[in-house]
């Protein structure tokens, strides 16, 4: 299936956000027949068999999310998401409600059986649980928080046991999903880990002073021991307004890395961070093992001012509007992810090949 442009699918979402418009508008119906389905809206976005789900019913699906999405400007990789997790909704609704009809029952009843099937929660299960959380209870004792852990554990149980039951009936199915994600193209230039050869390359925008940057660091470190052929990272910079330290502290790892030690000034400057002051990012040159000197005299003439606003432009360009972002072969993923929502996307990129579009 062939990627639709970002202004395509702009143009999908506007015309499905004007549709809806004209249906909340007061009007006489003349019951006037539908009009025909568009090429775009007959496209199949899953596939369970012989059973085909469009992108018409699909966004009919989402229908008040989309004109929500549209409302805000249409963004691509919003609609992707939407969608996205949208279809995996219907296509879950789609093998329950077939596996229910088999076994001559309805879906809520099904969902239930296999539900009871969870494991019990023992008096063990509640004491674990406790003990991992005692810390921020206070003073507050076993006794009083024990049913209300043990509630959340059963719920926590049922819903693995469901789904379990669904991914089983995933797995014997025959499941396609045709939705293709957008791609932004990206330049990866910057400071990069991993092969310059690396079938997937993930473009990192980040600000130093950012918690949630600094959360998805030891993410970062495990995607990269678990790929470390398949995956190279590149780090760009962008500093947001409200980090006063945060563009100061970008201009100084620019400096860094004119002396090769970019990114063990990088771990330094996230292990410190929010502390980054003028003195801070000077004693962490020393920590580094950086000619200090050197050093001072690049950050006092701004010799990469140029380089962090290059980078800020570019990732402005891109759409981000907060940090961190990443593209994944061109792929927008925001904030900080887990790392199996990394691997997901990574295993599929692999499994497909690197695209044309990705950034090289």
């Amino acid at each position: 299936m062939s990627k639709p442009t970002s202004r395509a699918l702009q143009a999908l979402v506007t015309g499905a956000a004007l549709a809806l418009l004209a249906a909340v508008t007061p009007a006489c119906d003349a019951g006037a027949p539908k009009t025909p389905a568009t090429a775009e809206e007959s496209k199949p976005a899953a596939r369970i068999g012989e059973r085909t789900i469009t992108i018409a019913e699909l966004d009919a699906h989402i229908k008040d999310s989309l004109f929500e999405q549209a409302s805000e400007g249409g963004d691509a990789a919003k609609l992707y998401e939407l969608r996205s997790e949208a279809v995996e909704e219907m296509i879950h609704d789609a093998l329950v409600e077939a596996e229910a009809k088999l076994r001559g029952t309805n879906s809520e009843a099904l969902l239930e059986s296999e539900a009871a099937k969870a494991k019990p929660v023992e008096q063990a299960d509640v004491q674990a649980f406790y003990d991992q959380i005692k810390a921020r209870l206070g003073d507050t004792k076993l006794e009083a928080v024990a049913d209300q852990i043990r509630m959340r554990l059963e719920q926590q149980r049922r819903a693995e046991a469901q789904q379990a039951f669904i991914q089983g009936l995933r797995e014997k199915a025959s499941v396609h999903v045709d939705i293709e994600p957008p791609r932004i193209a990206v330049a990866s230039e910057g400071p990069s880990r991993g092969p310059a050869s690396a079938p997937v390359t993930i473009v990192e925008f980040s600000d130093y002073q950012c918690p949630f940057c600094k959360r998805a660091e030891p993410t970062i470190d495990q995607l990269l021991k678990r790929y470390p052929e398949q995956v190279r990272i590149v780090y760009r910079h962008f500093p947001l307004d409200g980090h006063a330290d945060a563009r100061p502290a970008a201009e100084a790892a620019a400096c860094a890395e004119d002396q090769g030690k970019f990114w063990e000034y990088h771990a330094l400057l996230f292990q410190s961070s929010p502390k980054l002051a003028k003195e801070n990012l000077r004693e962490l040159a020393g920590k580094a093992a950086l000619d200090v000197a050197a050093f001072d005299a690049c950050v006092a003439e701004g010799r990469h001012q140029a380089k962090v606003q290059s980078d800020l432009e570019a990732g402005r360009e891109a759409g981000v509007s907060g940090t961190p972002a990443f593209f994944v072969n061109g792929i927008p993923l925001s904030g900080a992810r887990s790392l199996q929502e990394f691997v997901k996307l990574v295993d599929a990129e692999l499994a497909k090949g690197k695209p044309a579009t990705a950034s090289n």
